[in-house]
């Protein structure tokens, strides 16, 4: 049997249903994981969305009248306000990459159990994410999207402070 932790009790005491109950399992736990994924696409999608539109709010605002000191300001304190938001999107992407890599974890332990293991050997095939001409994790370009605007935003600042 697989990983001692994630299994409670020996197959004999499900009187011969256990691969039943493994399988129904399985499937749940396999839905899990997807939704997961659908969750953290959903997330990006709002960072980028509110990323893009503060972005272009700015460059609009910095259009009308630049040359104010409170408008600088406004302009320097969005620049930061926007930096804490894109770090904050390069962590939660991180904590789902954690939550999604946990999770496969489990449903490979599952799968050693099952008479298929579709996903491992998918996972196996991609060298394990090991090899970027393979597989491209999707977490690795992710993390490019918050720190492209964590540029851009250090850069406005920069330029807001200048002038």
């Amino acid at each position: 049997m697989a990983d001692n932790n994630l299994f409670n009790n020996s197959p004999d005491k499900f009187n011969g249903n256990f691969h039943q109950f493994l399988l129904e399992q399985y499937r749940i736990y396999v839905e899990m994981a997807d939704r997961n994924i659908e969750r953290r696409n959903k997330t990006s999608t709002f960072f980028l969305t509110a990323n893009s539109f503060l972005l272009s709010a700015l460059g609009i605002f910095s259009e009308f009248g630049v040359n104010s000191q409170a408008n600088i300001l406004w302009l320097y304190i969005a620049a930061v306000g926007g930096v804490a938001f894109a770090i904050t999107w390069f962590f939660v992407s991180r904590s789902y990459r954690q939550l999604s890599s946990a999770k496969f974890h489990i449903i490979n332990e599952l799968e050693k159990e099952l008479p298929s293991s579709p996903f491992t050997k998918e996972w196996k095939d991609l060298d394990y994410g090991k090899n970027w001409k393979t597989y491209t994790k999707l977490t690795r370009i992710e993390i490019c999207v918050p720190s492209t605007f964590v540029g851009l935003y250090i850069a406005l600042g920069i330029v807001s402070y200048l002038v």
